[in-house]
């Protein structure tokens, strides 16, 4: 067999005769050193391999099934700690909401307040003024009205002066025109 390996080396892979001599005998010492495994004894030592994995297996499964217990544990634990700070800090912002909404409320009374009193004292100087230019104009509309009765009172002293002088004029004015007709003739005429 060493032989046929020389001869293959040199042949076909092209190596040096003494570098094929040296692969052949380390070829044939491994092979006298090589432990043959028979199927049954490969069999054995699976199940063994197979036998030790099982255990290891169990004893990871064991490992993770006690970690975790352990993992919920420190959740459950986590958990109720987060919802107890949960819990207390919804009352601390229901407390502080509630303080806001207080001092908005009571600021917003405030305002209202504020501006009902404005807005009655500014209905009151409107009434006020309203009144006073009620009462000028009701004055002027007063001295107003007696000028105008004043002056319908002149209006009418000339119209009856007017008329008396028409219906004077009227009466005496034919006879004073025949008698100054008369005396311009007299004065005329010798």
């Amino acid at each position: 067999m060493k032989a046929a390996i020389i001869e293959t080396l040199v042949n076909k892979a092209n190596f040096e005769t003494n570098v094929a001599v040296a692969i052949a005998e380390a070829m044939d010492l491994a092979i006298a050193n090589a432990e043959v495994v028979t199927v049954p004894i490969l069999d054995s030592r699976l199940a063994r391999i197979f036998g030790e994995f099982q255990a290891f297996r169990a004893e990871v499964a064991a490992k993770l099934g006690a970690l975790e217990e352990r993992f919920d544990a420190k959740l459950g634990s986590l958990e109720e700690r987060f919802d107890a700070k949960l819990g207390s800090l919804e009352e601390r912002f229901d407390a502080k909401l509630g303080s806001l909404e207080a001092g908005i409320d009571a600021k917003l009374r405030s305002l209202e307040a504020g501006i009902d009193a404005k807005l009655r004292s500014l209905e009151a100087g409107i009434d006020a003024k309203l009144g006073s230019l009620k009462a000028g104009i009701d004055a002027k509309l007063v001295a107003l009205e007696a000028r105008i009765d004043a002056k319908f009172a002149r209006a009418e002293t000339r119209q009856i002066l007017w008329t008396l002088t028409i219906v004077v004029g009227n009466s005496y004015l034919p006879q004073m025109a025949h008698a100054v007709s008369a005396a311009i003739r007299a004065f005329i005429s010798p």
